[in-house]
């Protein structure tokens, strides 16, 4: 076993990246694989770097490898990875190879093409006994809802709970939100949220940004910036959403709706399809309604039954666009559609009967 793969055993995610570079070897290129892939430790998810290592893991012969590149593959490439290197996996994982038992678990329980929930949970539950921190989280994760018919919330709780003692942040995470709507246990999910924002999970700064604003008594406005900065700064793009109306109130920093607006651009452009709806909203809070309308209809798009609603009235009553009773009419629909009682109204006011 190289050093690096030692480290990564442990939990000691950042120090075994550096590690694993220094020596090349397949199985290393699984694991710097599977870093990047994941966005484990400190390291930001890059899918196309992680396929990188997989691919030079598969040149060496490494299983591991051949098996993470699985869901980019079709036809013939595809059943001989799982003729060639899930057999050899599964080899492995009888040999006692947790990283193996891992794959072996997650591939029957949905990442392949060959479901088998009880083996699968049978891998993973070795690979937890072994106390391999990832198999412990992704079998909590599986008693948590991903696996069919084996729904337990006591044994994710212990899954988590143990795979936290490893520093996994991602554990830490599922853990703090379970013990978080349990009477009693605030206190203990918020410093296990705290953990895992300090081993590098946005989702719990997010969090913690979050419960300061709404959740706290009284409520914290300078914590919670706080925290959605910190978000923020690992690069999440629900952060820079939640930070916009800061700058747009002048609550805790000064007034600014310019970089208000902005955070709110670079939140879409990460992707952050809510963020459509929040620039919308912010265009029509401040009347430029012409500059609201393409990321409401890009919000509807997305199945936003608010945004359909609000461009269906903008339609209908020519708000800052030509009046268009087709097209108003058209998102009134989708919004109903949806689930928007206001649109339902609506359309029963316009033609006496649901147009949906």
């Amino acid at each position: 076993m190289t050093t690096g793969e030692n480290l990564f055993l442990q939990g000691k995610i950042d120090e075994a990246y550096k590690a694993l570079q220094d020596e090349l070897t397949g199985r290393n290129c699984y694991l710097l694989g599977l870093i990047l892939r994941e966005g484990l430790g400190h390291q930001k998810a890059d899918e196309e770097k992680a396929v990188k290592y997989f691919q030079k893991g598969k040149e060496m012969g490494d299983p591991l490898c051949g098996l993470s590149l699985f869901s980019g593959e079709k036809d013939k490439a595809m059943w001989d990875t799982v003729n060639e290197d899930f057999s050899r996996i599964l080899i492995s994982a009888q040999g006692g190879d947790v990283l193996a038992m891992d794959e072996a678990g997650l591939f029957y329980t949905g990442n392949g093409i060959i479901l088998d929930y009880e083996e699968g949970m049978k891998w993973l539950a070795k690979g937890a006994f072994y106390e391999y921190w990832k198999a412990l989280y992704d079998l909590g994760m599986a008693y948590a809802g991903n696996v069919p018919g084996y729904i337990d919330d006591e044994k994710a709780l212990a899954c988590f709970r143990k795979g936290a003692e490893y520093n996994d942040k991602n554990s830490e995470y599922e853990l703090a939100r379970l013990l978080y709507d349990e009477p009693g246990h605030e206190r203990e999910a918020l410093k296990l949220m705290e953990k895992s924002s300090d081993h590098g999970n946005e989702e719990a700064a997010v969090f913690m940004g979050d419960y300061y604003i709404h959740d706290a008594e009284p409520h914290d406005p300078h914590k919670s910036f706080h925290w959605y900065e910190t978000a923020a700064r690992m690069g999440s793009a629900e952060a820079l959403d939640a930070l916009s109306p800061f700058y747009e109130k002048g609550l805790v920093v000064p007034k600014d709706l310019k970089k208000a607006a902005n955070l709110l651009k670079d939140s879409c452009a990460m992707g952050n399809t809510e963020a459509f709806f929040s620039l919308g909203l912010f265009y029509l809070d401040h009347g430029q309604e012409e500059n609201a309308i393409p990321w409401l209809e890009a919000s509807a798009a997305n199945q936003n039954e608010r945004a359909a609603y609000l461009l269906g009235m903008m339609y209908l009553h020519g708000k800052g666009i030509e009046a268009d009773r087709e097209k108003g009419i058209g998102y009134l629909t989708i919004a109903a559609r949806l689930g928007s009682m206001e649109a339902d109204e609506e359309l029963r006011n316009q033609g006496g009967m649901l147009f949906w």
